[in-house]
């Protein structure tokens, strides 16, 4: 079920958050650090939600957009990760003042946590009274009829075809997307922009906004058309594009340049979230959502890691330029992938065969 995932997600999110408000002085980094790992252990709960969420409260016409608006919250989140810390932190010459700027920014995290989670723990439902599609309905009856354990679940995700290449193309957008986004002023700094700390700071946040309106956009075209091979293969191709755009637009050292490639960047490389989450209900139907995201998501967050700290060792020792060129490497070998493969996309048949079947009858 929903419910309870959500509960402890936002649950050790808030703890987290009031860990860190223990973190304020020079002795005290190792708070921050303990407070922050157990915030980003809720990811293990909270990043596979928006799928679940969209496939078992909405109907067949709304399901990409909703997913697409629950990828778009965590995209805000992120912008307002970058934003707000930048405003409300002041590069003061008394430490203790940043330090106090530091404990206004826990305390108003700790306090919108708490909230998020009093109003889940009040309000979230489980699931709807009916199931909002035929597909949900039918899904639901196969759950009932037939129950399997983890291990046979994992044994038919391993032989669907569709869902081990979705899994590899998608882990490629997550390693590129952690990699880049984390080493980007590092790679700001090795051009001469202006204040390139805080330069890199504002590009992070063009790109993660662009990010989220493509998420959305993604969405309402896969709810209106349902080409999931079509636009797959776009979306994932025109992030290689602004792969390639940002990457030989840095040495010219134009900002506007750079915020246009970056916006172009990234509003196909996080947009393809919505369609790869979108995409994994569609080939992997009627199997539980939560487990199907969930696998895809565990795999990403590992590849990440790998990819960040490979990315990283790149960067310092080959330079920005070709450190982004091998990550085009393999944005190209997702494109591909996206291309010549054909998804078999079974919760579609599913709606086909119980319009069909309404007809007949």
């Amino acid at each position: 079920g929903l419910r309870w995932p959500m509960i402890v997600g936002t649950f050790v999110t808030a703890v987290g958050a009031c860990i860190k408000i223990g973190s304020i002085g020079r002795d005290l980094f190792w708070v921050a650090f303990v407070g922050q790992t157990v915030a980003a252990m809720s990811q293990a709960f909270m990043l596979s939600i928006p799928p679940v969420i969209a496939a078992v409260w909405f109907g067949e016409h709304e399901v990409s957009t909703a997913c697409s608006i629950g990828v778009f919250g965590d995209q805000a989140g992120i912008v307002l990760g970058f934003l707000i810390p930048a405003v409300m932190v002041r590069d003061h010459a008394n430490v203790e003042e940043i330090g106090d700027d530091l404990l206004w920014v826990y305390y108003i995290s700790a306090g919108f946590n708490i909230f998020c989670l009093v109003i889940t723990v009040l309000f979230f439902k489980n699931k709807p009274p009916l199931p909002p599609s035929p597909q949900q309905a039918m899904q639901k009856e196969n759950a009932a009829e037939n129950k399997s354990g983890i291990i046979s679940l994992m044994k038919r995700l391993m032989r669907n075809k569709s869902y081990v290449l979705l899994t590899i193309a998608y882990c490629i957008n997550q390693a590129v997307l952690n990699a880049f986004s984390t080493l980007l002023n590092q790679i700001i700094m090795q051009y001469d922009y202006e204040d390139p700390e805080g330069f890199g700071g504002r590009i992070g946040v063009v790109l993660v906004a662009a990010g989220m309106v493509g998420s959305i956009i993604f969405g309402i075209i896969l709810d209106r058309t349902r080409t999931y091979r079509l636009t797959s293969s776009v979306v994932f191709g025109l992030s290689l594009v602004g792969m390639f755009a940002f990457t030989y637009t840095l040495p010219t050292n134009s900002e506007a340049a750079l915020y246009s490639t970056t916006a172009i960047f990234g509003f196909f490389l996080i947009g393809y979230m919505t369609v790869a989450f979108d995409l994994t209900v569609e080939v992997t139907y009627p199997e539980p959502e939560s487990m199907t995201s969930g696998f895809i998501t565990l795999v990403h967050q590992l590849v990440g890691c790998i990819a960040t700290i490979g990315y990283g060792e790149m960067v310092r020792g080959i330079g920005a330029e070709w450190s982004n060129n091998t990550l085009s490497v393999f944005l190209f070998i997702g494109t591909l992938i996206h291309i010549f493969t054909k998804p078999e996309l079974r919760r579609q048949a599913a709606l086909d065969s119980s319009t069909t079947t309404g007809k007949v009858s």
